[in-house]
């Protein structure tokens, strides 16, 4: 990926949204990694304190994919 990356400062950039892993029009195992140089992951919930969290913990960093290698990335 670092090849295609340094082509001319080529960037393909991907939208994400965190509640697209619960609509199976949007399967994240789709999108072609093989080309893609940047995800844009989208959305954080904002604190009052200033931090950001998620507003679906389960969907953004607890789901695991056994049977594509992806378990708690």
């Amino acid at each position: 990926m670092a090849q295609l990356s340094d082509a001319a400062g080529f960037k393909s950039v991907v939208y994400f949204m965190e509640r697209a892993m619960n609509d199976p029009n949007s399967p994240i195992f789709e999108i072609d990694w093989e080309r893609t140089t940047h995800v844009n992951y989208a959305f954080g919930k904002p604190a009052p304190d200033g931090s950001v969290g998620l507003y679906d913990p389960y969907a953004a960093v607890e789901i695991t994919y056994p049977q594509f290698g992806v378990n708690n990335v």
